[in-house]
């Protein structure tokens, strides 16, 4: 809470661990690092995103962003942090498997089990299993429409709905979602290239992220398939997508 990092325990505060790059869980990073300077440690396209909201806010130099792969393990003062590999609608997701002088602490973050994701880097289900076996003193888990009844398809299934789209129709394709899932991002790319159309991008955060997932290496695609959007009025309909949120 705010009044146990910003009163009298803020000089036990080791730093800041993060599962993801979703907007939720970094967009107040600048704002707490205001009132306490700690090292925020993040896997790599998670702090590329992070390193965005730094730069906005002039805060770059003066912190310590530290780059962390899953199945890494850092200490944390008494703690230590291993990072497990998770499936979540944002690349480089990871759960926390948090070891005290008490007990190991699971804390999942958001994620979907998917057993075909578009990176080929399934959940590390086989790691959950021996910290299971070896026991756990809490489980802190995402529940989202854990209600539900049944399971979710994998994003792998989108592809093939959008070569069917792309195939059939002769009109100019709009495709709306959310700018940090750069799979769906990169399914769209896969059936324009292999249908012929070039892609504009629409809206500032959705140009953010496919700049970042690019320059990381998180969406592949030929150079010369995006163009600017004042450009599509020099291209039929049918050679276009345009991808926005």
């Amino acid at each position: 809470s705010r009044c146990y990092l910003f009163g009298k325990n803020k000089e036990k505060v080791r730093g800041m661990v993060i599962t993801h790059g979703h907007e939720d869980h970094i967009g107040s990073i600048p704002y707490v690092l205001q009132q306490i300077n700690m090292p925020i440690y993040a896997t790599k396209l998670t702090c590329g995103l992070i390193k965005g909201k730094l730069e906005e806010h002039h805060l770059l130099r003066s912190t310590k962003l530290v780059e962390v792969d899953a199945g890494q393990t850092i200490k944390l003062g008494k703690f230590s942090v291993e990072f497990i590999r998770s499936c979540h609608s944002i690349p480089d997701s990871v759960m926390l498997a948090i070891t005290t002088t008490a007990g190991t602490i699971l804390h999942t973050g958001d994620f979907k089990i998917d057993y075909t994701p578009i990176d080929g880097k399934p959940m590390d289900l086989g790691r959950i299993a021996e910290l299971g076996n070896k026991g756990i003193l809490a489980l802190m888990s995402d529940s989202t429409n854990s209600e539900r009844k049944g399971f979710t398809m994998s994003e792998k299934s989108v592809g093939a709905v959008f070569d069917k789209l792309f195939m059939n129709c002769k009109k100019r394709i709009v495709v709306a979602t959310f700018a940090s899932n750069v799979h769906r991002v990169q399914q769209i790319v896969d059936s324009a290239v292999k249908y012929g159309r070039k892609i504009a991008v629409c809206g500032r955060s959705m140009i953010n992220m496919i700049e970042n997932a690019r320059a990381l290496g998180y969406i592949n695609a030929p150079e010369d398939i995006f163009i600017d959007i004042d450009l599509i009025r020099n291209y039929n309909d049918e050679q276009l997508v345009i991808i926005t949120t």
